[in-house]
């Protein structure tokens, strides 16, 4: 028999302590299209052809924080695509499986390292139009990534807390690696930076800045997801745990009448 709400509560992982307020979640809308605006004109967007470093912060905010906020901001119904994220939440629910996850996920992490493919990154040293297709591949991947992990209403993440962290900390070790195999490099990875006239700093400094870079933005963007997903999950574990024995209890009694 239906439990009505204990029932609903199986359904749906629990949310994680990322639920903002519906007063912030304007200010995080704003920020997300401020961002966009910044790594997609100049100054940003006329330096990130003469230095990998911030190139890489031009594709931290592409694929990382604009998403992020955006999320976190939830502009869907500002957007007029409220009554269809509501439709496409219960859908959601109905299939909330980690394979259904990953389906999206792992497109996404592809596209994350595809961008940083040295043939790709050398192009857009050189090609400033090609900039807004980083923008309108790693933007989309990057929803699909955050959407996962922290609520956005009408949309609530899929997955219970443990697996959030798990998403959350794979995607940044994903950046983090392509982020050191570019600061660890011996050679020159990013070649179209290597002729750069009058620089200010030396090609290798350059590219081990990028890589500190692209570190520091997963870092602050992925480390506050898994830590208060992980602390969401030690709570709630306990009382699911004191629950399920509780219900067993009660099938148990009749039976030791």
């Amino acid at each position: 028999m239906s439990n009505g709400p204990e029932d609903s509560t199986r359904r749906r992982p629990a949310h994680s302590s990322l639920t903002e307020p519906a007063t912030t979640r304007p200010l995080f809308s704003v920020a997300a299209l401020l961002c966009l605006v910044i790594a997609l004109t100049p100054p940003l967007s006329s330096w990130s052809h003469r230095y990998s470093t911030w190139e890489a912060l031009q594709y931290g905010l592409l694929a990382v924080v604009v998403p992020a906020l955006t999320v976190l901001g939830a502009p869907w119904r500002l957007l007029g695509l409220g009554s269809a994220f509501e439709q496409l939440e219960q859908r959601r629910h109905l299939r909330p499986g980690i394979a259904r996850v990953s389906a999206l996920v792992l497109p996404a992490l592809v596209l994350l390292a595809i961008w940083r493919i040295p043939a790709l990154v050398d192009r857009l040293a050189s090609n400033r139009w090609l900039a807004l297709a980083e923008a309108a591949t790693l933007v989309p991947a990057g929803l699909a990534v955050w959407l996962e992990l922290v609520p956005s209403p009408p949309l609530s993440p899929r997955l219970p807390s443990y697996l959030r962290i798990a998403v959350a900390a794979v995607t940044m070790w994903t950046i983090w690696i392509l982020a050191y195999l570019v600061g660890l490099a011996g050679t020159n990875t990013y070649r179209a930076y290597a002729h750069v006239p009058h620089r200010a700093v030396s090609f290798a400094a350059d590219q081990q800045l990028a890589a500190g870079v692209m570190w520091l933005v997963a870092a602050c963007a992925f480390v506050p997801v898994v830590f208060l997903n992980l602390m969401s999950w030690l709570r709630n574990e306990p009382r699911e745990g004191i629950g399920t024995a509780d219900r067993a209890e009660t099938v148990e009694a009749p039976e030791a009448g």
